[in-house]
């Protein structure tokens, strides 16, 4: 799966820019402020539809303009995806692959995909346990493209269960409660399992990647709040956290606080929400490059490769306008 050509207009800082993207590794490189992030965030909403740096489609539309609007094509083993975007700053968005309307993000994710790690992918790691729920369920989504409706019938189910709790006056339960219970355990069963199964695919490979440029192991593994047993599952674990809870409303539901450390560097136990996060005393943040394709980003062993030696093409960006440039051996550009 290759990304062919992007094109971006009113999106961002971008009034009008395309890019026909060559095989192999390309870099954007150019002055600050002038976009590459930009450039990168374009290409990643367009195959996913969703950026990674808000949570409103609002600041993606340049200002002055009403819609931006994002197009290009990937080639997959199927054959050629064109995909459309039309971005609007407020209501629903108009996705075409191929011509054809799109309504559900799934439908898109199925077909194309997309991966874009930034400096605030730290928060895994140093932020809040919703940060690293995020992360799994978009890591869980990209690999099962099926599974995304999940999460939105877990939220819709616990939103109506904390709503039915909160409406509710008198010593008694309410009567629909035992109803939500159901619906809340069974989508949040399935919704841990999908995390528990996203963290058995990616773990090994984090830490084979975090070894290849820290020297040192890390582990990865998921630690539900909710967990079942040899003689209960998931859902039936969750149906009888939720009876000893009682009337107490939940706001997040299935939490996780993954387990992540090194030999030496990292502690291995979680942290609860509000306390100290663990940080990384040396080495880089790992790369995962690769992680939902199955593709390698690298040597498994020795230093990396030099930037110079694996940079194959160059994308300069200048005030929104983009060209491209060959990268010879020694790192010079042509």
């Amino acid at each position: 799966m290759r990304l062919l050509w992007v094109e971006a207009r009113d999106f961002r800082n971008h009034r009008e820019t395309r890019v026909e993207v060559p095989a192999g590794l390309v870099a954007a490189v150019g002055p600050n402020a002038q976009g590459k992030t930009n450039l990168l965030e374009a290409a990643h909403y367009l195959l996913t539809l969703r950026s990674p740096r808000v949570a409103s489609d609002q600041p993606l539309v340049r200002a002055g303009a009403e819609v931006a609007y994002l197009r290009g094509e990937v080639a997959t083993e199927g054959g050629r995806v064109l995909v459309e975007v039309e971005v609007r700053s407020s209501g629903a968005n108009r996705v075409e692959v191929n011509r054809s309307a799109v309504r559900r993000k799934r439908d898109l994710r199925a077909r194309v995909r997309s991966v874009m790690f930034l400096p605030e992918d730290l928060a895994v790691i140093q932020g809040e346990p919703e940060d690293r729920r995020r992360f799994m369920d978009e890591a869980a989504f990209t690999l099962w493209p099926n599974e995304e409706g999940v999460r939105a019938a877990y939220d819709r189910a616990l939103r109506q269960r904390n709503r039915l709790l909160k409406e509710h006056e008198g010593p008694e339960p309410p009567p629909d409660l035992e109803a939500w219970d159901a619906e809340v355990a069974r989508h949040g069963g399935a919704l841990t399992a999908a995390r528990g199964r996203a963290v058995d695919r990616v773990g090994p490979r984090a830490g084979d990647e975090f070894e290849r440029v820290a020297e040192d192991r890390l582990r990865v593994e998921y630690a539900a709040s909710v967990e079942g047993g040899p003689d209960e599952d998931l859902e039936a674990a969750m149906l009888r956290r939720l009876g000893s809870d009682g009337r107490t409303s939940w706001s997040a539901g299935p939490r996780w606080w993954d387990r992540t450390g090194t030999s030496s560097t990292l502690p291995s136990a979680p942290w609860p929400r509000g306390g100290s996060p663990p940080t990384v005393s040396r080495g880089r943040e790992p790369c995962a490059s690769g992680w939902a394709s199955g593709a390698r980003s690298g040597p498994t062993s020795g230093s990396p490769r030099s930037s110079s030696s694996t940079i194959r093409s160059l994308v300069s960006i200048r005030s929104g306008v983009v060209a491209s440039a060959k990268a010879s051996p020694n790192g010079a550009r042509s």
